[in-house]
């Protein structure tokens, strides 16, 4: 099991079932061919589906636990993205780069202890899509599923 992660635009859709009412909470699909891509069956989207304990392996390896403590602290849920976030995540990469100079970011065979290859690749795809969707989103969202 695991997450559908998404970031961009807010959008809510209402649905009825049994006599009642619903709304369901998303951010919309993108596509951009110059979007990180690694190999995987959503390159170039602002979605991803890791499992739930390679997300908690990437936030702990990254250092952003505190940060994922609150976009997911719904599940399912639609978090708002704010300056806050994007600071976080930026600071996350410096020190990446820092600790870890030249190395380019991968998906790798499975993640293999102490690789940092995968887990900067997931901080690119996140840093992307946040930047992206703070830069060009009315409602830019966090959204899991």
């Amino acid at each position: 099991m695991g997450y559908t992660l998404r970031i961009g635009e807010y959008s809510a859709t209402f649905h009825d079932e049994d006599g009642e009412t619903y709304i369901s909470q998303n951010a919309q699909d993108q596509e951009h061919h110059g979007a990180p891509a690694y190999g995987e069956p959503t390159d170039h989207t602002n979605s991803r589906w890791p499992s739930y304990t390679s997300w908690a392996d990437f936030t702990r390896f990254v250092g952003l636990e505190k940060l994922f403590a609150e976009l997911l602290r719904e599940h399912p849920g639609c978090v708002p993205l704010v300056t806050r976030h994007k600071r976080a995540i930026d600071a996350a990469m410096q020190r990446m780069q820092a600790q870890y100079p030249g190395v380019e970011p991968a998906m790798s065979e499975g993640f293999n202890e102490g690789d940092p290859r995968p887990y900067l690749a997931r901080l690119t795809w996140l840093s992307y899509w946040v930047d992206w969707a703070l830069d060009n989103c009315q409602y830019p969202v966090f959204y899991n599923s």
